[in-house]
């Protein structure tokens, strides 16, 4: 019954591996927006766009502090001031407090920050939408607290949606520089999402509380993009996480705005950056990420279900083995004198003892006397080849001059000698 029982858990197992192996779902992995991603929601045609039109691409795969400390590998160093940093919200791995801290640092001192924010379209890649830690990282990043937009004026009216497969349509307002030559921006939405709208922006410090509108969502009116000062930099955010991925990013004037971004606040030597690292791109190993992976539990669960049916069927179905026998046999006395003399005996007496054994069976067989090796009865003897006892000839003379010959072989020629002698 045990037996049987362990049959069926092995049989089950083997379905399991089986089904594991050949029977997952085939439907393609959710990308995410970097910029080595040629995926739907990749950044590598933009990219590639940005690098065949001479601008310098950096794919940022570090936090935020190495904006400053510009001490980060491969990529190469870019000026203090005059980039364009493009990060895509909201983000796959946290931004740390101190992170914060550097961006603002980073921003005052002359850059431009571009936020691709999924408030109007929710992407495939973001399945939870614009929950709390979104809303949250986007405010201390861009200053501006965000609350869904409402169909009417009552407090509880219903919020404005955005359906599932929707394109997110973005009019620019016109006369702003951003938007010359834009005539329309698109993102899209996998998912229904809500529209939503900043309230009154929190003051990074004196003199920054000037919101500016430069684009607006087609379908409510309301604004859908917004630039500020702050410090000597910009922050620009635009309420699609989708804008410039590449699937949506040739269907509309994506790239007319972001070259206006790049025409109007990257200096000569600064750089486009991209910021791969939050979306999980990271250039340092990341422990709690390979924790995290589900395809690491189910090795752990594999590999405990197969020592599982190892410890249930851990048992003998075979014959017990026969204990050795401990008296020596005739072979074993054989064996061990051998053993003992082809040890200790050189290998050219060996060789010159199966010459002389020889010698003496063909002596005693032709009744000869002399004890001189009988070359001339063994040449006239008409069985036995001559290429055969020329070899022995030679061996006999090689071992005469002190050198080693081949035993195996020698006892072969031997062999094959007395065989044609007869």
């Amino acid at each position: 019954m045990r037996e049987r029982l362990v049959t069926a858990c092995g049989a089950l197992l083997a379905l399991l591996v089986l089904y594991a192996a050949f029977f997952q779902s085939t439907s393609a992995p959710v990308t995410r927006p970097v910029t080595p991603e040629t995926g739907r929601n990749g950044y590598a045609a933009v990219s590639r766009w940005l690098e065949s039109a001479g601008y310098r691409v950096i794919s940022f795969r570090e936090r935020y502090d190495r904006l400053i400390e510009q001490e980060f590998e491969p990529a190469p160093a870019f000026p203090f001031s005059g980039n364009v940093l493009i990060t895509t919200m909201p983000h796959s791995i946290p931004v740390r407090s101190r992170e914060h801290e550097h961006l603002k640092a980073w921003i005052r001192s002359g850059n431009t920050l571009l936020i691709l924010a999924a408030l109007d379209d929710r992407p495939e890649w973001s399945p939870s939408g614009a929950d709390a830690r979104f809303l949250g990282d986007l405010q201390i990043m861009s200053g501006l607290r965000f609350v869904p937009h409402r169909t009417g004026s009552a407090p509880y009216a219903e919020p404005s949606t955005v359906p599932a497969g929707t394109a997110v349509e973005l009019a620019p307002l016109e006369g702003h520089p951003l938007m010359e030559g834009v005539s329309a921006l698109r993102g899209y939405s996998d998912s229904r999402s809500a529209i939503w709208v900043p309230i009154e922006p929190r003051p990074f410090g004196d003199g920054d509380r000037v919101l500016l509108g430069i684009a607006t969502e087609r379908t409510t009116g309301v604004h859908a993009a917004w630039q500020r000062v702050y410090g000597n930099g910009h922050i620009i955010v635009v309420a699609s996480g989708t804008l410039l991925t590449n699937h949506v990013v040739a269907d509309s004037d994506a790239g007319r705005f972001l070259m206006n971004l790049i025409r109007h606040h990257l200096e000569e030597d600064g750089a486009v950056i991209f910021d791969d690292m939050h979306q999980g791109l990271s250039a340092r190993y990341d422990a709690s990420a390979f924790f995290r992976d589900a395809r690491f539990h189910r090795t752990l669960w594999f590999l405990l279900g197969a020592w599982l049916v190892y410890v249930l069927g851990s048992s003998n179905r075979f014959a017990p083995p026969m204990p050795a026998s401990t008296a020596p046999t005739q072979r074993d006395f054989i064996e061990a004198v051998a053993g003992f003399m082809a040890r200790r005996l050189d290998e050219r007496d060996a060789a010159r003892s199966l010459l002389d054994a020889w010698f003496d069976e063909v002596r005693r067989a032709r009744g000869l006397a002399s004890r001189e090796p009988p070359w001339a009865t063994l040449e006239a003897i008409p069985t036995l080849d001559a290429a055969t006892l020329e070899r022995l000839r030679q061996r006999y003379e090689a071992l005469q001059s002190g050198a080693n010959v081949d035993l195996v072989e020698l006892q072969n020629l031997l062999r094959s000698a007395r065989e044609a002698i007869g």
